[in-house]
């Protein structure tokens, strides 16, 4: 599914990469900052429900860069 959704990744790495900017997060690991990004992207609970659905993993990546390319201003 990674290969399909190869530009929300690249997102994500590039905003837990800024949060270490904000005086909150310039302490915390990489890790922290990437669950941070995926939690307030709601991403788990839409893939969970999608594969509740049984959605195929291409059908779930082709779901999630749509909803990306639809966030981005």
């Amino acid at each position: 599914m990674t290969d399909r959704v190869g530009d929300f990744v690249d997102h994500l790495m590039i905003e837990a990469a800024e949060l270490n900017r904000l005086p909150e997060f310039s302490q915390s690991r990489f890790n922290l900052r990437a669950r941070t990004v995926i939690e307030d992207s709601n991403f788990v609970p839409l893939v969970r429900w999608l594969k509740h659905h049984e959605f195929s993993d291409n059908r779930i990546g082709k779901k999630i860069m749509i909803r990306h390319v639809k966030r981005k201003p």
